[in-house]
């Protein structure tokens, strides 16, 4: 399991197999076969979640939806990692792990959760610290960061953003009164994308207590799920079980080692068929 893109660093393109050397290269496009979501139900989901922020039972909903990838069966998941996160998406929370039956390859930006020592306090006091991302521009060569900033702070993308960053407040205030959000929607640049990211973190010190059980409390992630997170996640298990073969709802945490806990957007579920890459948009409601 590599959950840190810096132990595969010196993985190079060179050593990849030159069938999924060519998924890396534009104009190959033909090795892949991808089977999209049906069009007229998104369009009802889109129509339902909307008709649920009209009405205020939330104030943003993440509608997930599902793709499938059809590749050559000698192009193997490991290769596709390597590709994915050295060439195609560098991550800072990339991660590859393998369950034998089935693989998940995730190449995220968005940290969920870490906790680690305080090694000021002189206890065992734990920092937590979360790292939602709400807000994305595509990075070209056109879009610079100073374009990319000012269509990400704009009253729609900051009000998500912030929705999620008071969720996030509320799920840390259940075990400390320390909360402290040390970074408001600063924009960050991926090779791919320009990013909206917001840091909240606080002092984990109740006795008893655990990480394990603050990551229970956080769990699913609000910016996968919506506001309130609750409501939310019951309206979405209704509107995406419309969906054939696709149990709404199934968002959640992956891709983990003791002390951090990533986000499992940008990633693919590879079974021995076919695999699956399931994507999010948030519906918000009007700014």
């Amino acid at each position: 399991m590599i959950n840190d893109l810096h132990k595969v660093e010196k993985i190079n393109l060179d050593n990849i197999p030159d069938s999924v050397n060519k998924l890396a290269t534009k104009g190959d496009e033909d090795l892949i076969d991808f089977e999209l979501p049906n069009r007229d139900i998104y369009k009802k989901q889109f129509n339902q979640c909307q008709e649920y922020l009209h009405s205020g039972d939330s104030y943003e909903l993440c509608l997930t939806t599902q793709s499938k990838i059809h590749l050559p069966s000698y192009i193997q998941p490991w290769d596709i990692y390597k590709v994915l996160t050295l060439h195609k998406n560098p991550s800072p929370f990339s991660c590859f792990m393998d369950f034998d039956d089935c693989c998940l390859i995730s190449s995220s930006p968005e940290r969920f959760l870490s906790w680690k020592d305080d090694i000021t306090s002189g206890n065992n006091n734990k920092i937590v610290q979360l790292r939602p991302i709400k807000g994305t521009v595509k990075n070209t060569d056109e879009i610079t960061y100073e374009i990319a900033t000012k269509i990400l702070k704009t009253p729609k993308e900051m009000g998500e953003n912030l929705m999620i960053v008071d969720l996030i407040r509320h799920d840390l205030y259940q075990f400390t009164d320390e909360v402290e959000v040390s970074q408001l929607m600063t924009v960050e640049e991926y090779k791919t994308v320009f990013q909206l990211v917001s840091v909240i973190q606080g002092k984990l010190y109740k006795e008893g207590y655990h990480g394990i059980d603050l990551l229970h409390r956080s769990l699913p992630p609000g910016s996968m799920t919506g506001a309130p997170k609750k409501r939310s996640v019951e309206l979405l298990q209704d509107i995406e079980s419309m969906q054939k073969n696709f149990v709404g709802g199934r968002r959640g945490i992956y891709s983990g080692v003791v002390g951090y806990w990533s986000i499992t957007d940008d990633s693919i579920e590879n079974n021995p068929k076919t695999k699956l890459w399931r994507i999010g948009a948030g519906v918000p409601s009007r700014f």
